[in-house]
C-alpha cells in the first residue's frame, strides 16, 4: 500500500483513466454521503460530484467520458454521463427498471463507444442494457443468465462477458450483433469478472465457491467467417462450449480451466457450405485432434474444400427408403474415422456428408434392427470394402437378415453370463464379419447373411474360459454355423497360469508361452511376455475341466524350452490351473 486516500461515504466501485491519470470512486449513502469522488494523480480528492447513490463506474479513455450507475429507490435507475475534463454531468440515461437492489455493473468498449449495464436485482429481466455513447441512448438489451452481476469487455475482439450470479455461468456476447454466442459453466455465484485483451484470458471471481475461474481459448478460421467452433473435454468427450466466428473469422471459446492431456480440450470447426469440417489441427476425428489447454490464443485453422458424398439407403427387397440409418466414412489407407451422416437428412432415405476432395474412403452402413451392417459395395469387412474417391455417390441396398441366436451360461451352475463377446468369422475364407455381446439374460443375437456359414468364439472375462463353438479346440476344428441357427455356449470356470521369463537373470520380453492340455487334445492357449518378462495365460481350471497343462517357452532367439528345462512335451512337468510363479530361465 503506497498511500490511503480518504473519501466521504462508503467507497463501492473504482475506475481509472490512465490517459488523464484520474481515479473515480462511487460513494454509497449509508454513512450520509453520496456521489462520485474524483481523485487526481497526486492522490488528492479534487471534487465530489453527482449527489446520488452510485453503485458502479466506468471510463472511456478515448472520449474521456465517465459513466456512473445510480440505482434509484424511487424511480428509474440512471446512468450519469460526466465530462472527464470538468467532472461535470452532461447527460442522464434512464434504464428500464424501477426497483432498487445494489450490485449493478457497468463497462465500456472504447473502440465501439458502447456501454453495457447490468442490473443485479433482476428487474431488467436478466438482461444487459446496451447504450450508444455517441447518442447517450439505450439501443438494445441482451438476454443473459440469472441475475447478471459483473461485466468485462475485450475491445480486441469486441466480446463482452457477463457473470450470471445464480446461473453459475458466464454469457459471451458478440459486440457487433449483441448476440449471446456462448455460455460457460464456472464456479458458484460468479461476481467480479475481468479480461486480458493481450492473452484472451477471462478471470471470474466465484464468491460462492471461493475460487477464480480462468477461461478462454481463441483463434481464427482464416477462410470461413460465420463458422461454428465447439470444444470437447478430453477427460470424457463432453461438449463444453460453442461459438461462432466473426466477420474476420475470429472466435473465442470460454471453456473453463483445463490442461492437456488429461483435462484439456479438442476443437471441432464447421465452416460454410463447400468447406470440410475439421478437428484442430486439420484432423479427421476426435481421437486424432490436437489437445488444447486453456487459455490459449492465436489458434489458426484453414478449412479445406469439401467434396460431397451422397446417396441413398434402401431395403433390398421392397426398395423402400430407409431413414435413420448411420453411414460411416473411414480413411481407406489408415482406417481412421473420417465422418458420418444419417439417412433422411436430405430427404427420405437420402444422406449427404462433406469429405476431403480427392480423399479415398470406405463406407459402412448400420441400420440396426433386423438389418445387417454392410460395407460398400456389399462387402463383409473393411479390408474387402471398395474404396471411393470423393466426391461420389454411394448407395446402399440392404436386406433384413436371418440371425444366429443363443445363450451363454456358466457350465457348473447354468447361470446366465452377461457381457460375453461372441466373435464371428466367415468359414469359407476366415474373414471377420462381426461380434455381439450377451445381454442381461445371457442371450445374444447377430443378423448375418443366409448365404454364408460362420465359426464362432465366445470370449469372456477372466473368470470364464474362451471357447469355440461347439467345444472345438481351435478355429480349424470349430463347427461352421449357418444363419439362421442357434449356437449356445456353456463356459467353464477359468484360472490364470502366470510367471516370469528371464535370460541371464534379466527379464526377457516377447517370449511366446503356450499352455498345452496334458492330453494334447486341444489347441494351446498362448501369451507373450511383457517388458518385465511377465506372462499370464487364461485356461479352464483343473477342477472344472479335469485338465492339467504343459508349458512351452519360445524365446525371441535361441532354442525352445519346456517348463523346468524339459526337452519336450512328453517329459514336461504338469501344471494345475490356476497357478502362480511358473517361471522359466534361459541361459
Amino acid at each position: 500500500v503506497v498511500t490511503t486516500v480518504a473519501v466521504d461515504g462508503w467507497a463501492s466501485d473504482v475506475a481509472v483513466n490512465t490517459v488523464t491519470n484520474r481515479t473515480y470512486v462511487t460513494l454509497e449513502p449509508y454513512s450520509g454521503f453520496n456521489g462520485l469522488a474524483v481523485i487526481d494523480g497526486s492522490n488528492s480528492v479534487i471534487t465530489t460530484t453527482i449527489d446520488k447513490s452510485l453503485d458502479a463506474v466506468a471510463v472511456n479513455e478515448v472520449t474521456n467520458r465517465i459513466y456512473a450507475l445510480e440505482q434509484d429507490p424511487s424511480g428509474y435507475d440512471i446512468v450519469h454521463v460526466l465530462d472527464g475534463v470538468t467532472s461535470a454531468p452532461i447527460a442522464t440515461i434512464p434504464l428500464d427498471t424501477t426497483a432498487y437492489d445494489p450490485g449493478g455493473a457497468i463497462a465500456v468498449n472504447p473502440m465501439t463507444n458502447r456501454i453495457y449495464v447490468s442490473d443485479f436485482d433482476g428487474n431488467l429481466d436478466n438482461q444487459v442494457a446496451v447504450i450508444d455513447g455517441n447518442t447517450n441512448a439505450v439501443i438494445g438489451h441482451i438476454g443473459v443468465g440469472s441475475y447478471p452481476r459483473g461485466i468485462a469487455v475485450n475491445p480486441t475482439d469486441n466480446k463482452i462477458f457477463i457473470s450470471n450470479y445464480y446461473s453459475d455461468t458466464v454469457s459471451v456476447v458478440d459486440g457487433a450483433t449483441n448476440w449471446v454466442v456462448g455460455t460457460v459453466q464456472v464456479g458458484s455465484n460468479p461476481s467480479g469478472i475481468a479480461t486480458d485483451p493481450a492473452t484472451g484470458k477471462v478471470y471470474v471471481a466465484n464468491s460462492g465457491s471461493g475460487t477464480v475461474s480462468v477461461i478462454a481459448i481463441s483463434g481464427q478460421i482464416a477462410n470461413s467467417p460465420g463458422s461454428r467452433i465447439s470444444a470437447y473435454r478430453t477427460s470424457d468427450g463432453t461438449q463444453v462450449a460453442t461459438a461462432f466466428t466473426d466477420n474476420s473469422g475470429y472466435w473465442s471459446l470460454n471453456v473453463g480451466v483445463g490442461s492437456c492431456p488429461a483435462t484439456g480440450f479438442r476443437l471441432f470447426a464447421e465452416g460454410s457450405a463447400g468447406l470440410q469440417p475439421r478437428w484442430y489441427d486439420s484432423m479427421d476425428n476426435y481421437s486424432e485432434a490436437t489437445c488444447v489447454s486453456s487459455a490459449t490464443s492465436n489458434l489458426t485453422m484453414t478449412l479445406p474444400p469439401a467434396a460431397v458424398v451422397q446417396g441413398y439407403v434402401k431395403d433390398i427387397d421392397s426398395a423402400a427408403d430407409l431413414s435413420g440409418a448411420s453411414i460411416y466414412a473411414f480413411n481407406a489407407s489408415t482406417g481412421t474415422f473420417a465422418g458420418t451422416a444419417t439417412s433422411g437428412n436430405q430427404g427420405p432415405g437420402r444422406y449427404s456428408m462433406n469429405l476431403l476432395t480427392g480423399g479415398s474412403y470406405k463406407f459402412l452402413v448400420r441400420a440396426g434392427g433386423t438389418y445387417s451392417d454392410m460395407w460398400f459395395d456389399g462387402a463383409a469387412s473393411f479390408s474387402e470394402a471398395t474404396s471411393v474417391t470423393a466426391p461420389a455417390t454411394v448407395n446402399f441396398s440392404i436386406g433384413q437378415q436371418p440371425a444366429i441366436v443363443g445363450y451363454t451360461k456358466d457350465h457348473a451352475s447354468a447361470g446366465n453370463l452377461t457381457g460375453v463377446r461372441i466373435y464371428m468369422w466367415r468359414a469359407t475364407d476366415g474373414a471377420f464379419v462381426g461380434s455381439v455381446g450377451s445381454d442381461a439374460t445371457g442371450r445374444y443375437i447377430k443378423y448375418l447373411s443366409a448365404s454364408g456359414s460362420y465359426k464362432l468364439l465366445a470370449s469372456s472375462d477372466p473368470s470364464h474360459e474362451n471357447r469355440w463353438y461347439d467345444g472345438a479346440p481351435g478355429y480349424a476344428e470349430a463347427t461352421p454355423v449357418g444363419s439362421p441357427s442357434t449356437a449356445n455356449f456353456s463356459l467353464r470356470q477359468a484360472g490364470m497360469i502366470s510367471g516370469q521369463v528371464t535370460q541371464g537373470g534379466s527379464p526377457l520380453p516377447n517370449s511366446l508361452v503356450s499352455a498345452y492340455t496334458s492330453c494334447g487334445c486341444t489347441s494351446p492357449s498362448n501369451a507373450l511376455s511383457d517388458a518385465s518378462g511377465n506372462y499370464s495365460i487364461k485356461v479352464p481350471t483343473t477342477s472344472a475341466s479335469g485338465w492339467q497343462y504343459k508349458l512351452r517357452f519360445i524365446p525371441p532367439s535361441g532354442p525352445t524350452l519346456w517348463h523346468l528345462d524339459a526337452a519336450g512335451f512328453g517329459s514336461a512337468s504338469l501344471v494345475n490351473s490356476p497357478a502362480l510363479g511358473r517361471n522359466q530361465a534361459f541361459p
